[in-house]
């Protein structure tokens, strides 16, 4: 199996700025760009063309821990500030990272 950048996408905007940093890593890796929806597809117009797009009816979280099994890297948005709190993982990247048998890239919003 080629080795292969996985970002999950789930329509949000941490999720959305997860996407155009893992096109680029790819690109840098020379890996396939694989998308992971996870529930309504709500993804932009991609920056660039990607290789592969992976749905499956299963909760974000388990399928992003699913997903980074065959990946090479797994790639996941982070939630913005909210009023000045710290940042903070939500639930799928904190899956991922506990969870995936691989590093795995966080990327912020915005």
């Amino acid at each position: 199996m080629q080795p292969v950048v996985t970002v999950g996408l789930d329509g949000s905007p941490e999720g959305l700025a997860a996407a155009p940093w893992a096109a680029d890593e790819d690109e840098k890796r020379r890996l396939t760009l694989r998308l992971l929806y996870s529930w309504p597809l709500l993804a932009p117009e991609p920056a660039h063309a990607f290789s592969e797009a992976d749905i499956r009816l299963a909760s974000p979280a388990r399928a992003v821990v699913q997903a980074a099994e065959e990946a090479a890297l797994p790639v996941v948005g982070r939630r913005a500030h909210r009023h000045g709190v710290a940042p903070r993982l939500g639930p799928i990247a904190h899956a991922a990272i506990h969870h995936g048998r691989c590093p795995v890239a966080v990327v912020p919003h915005g």
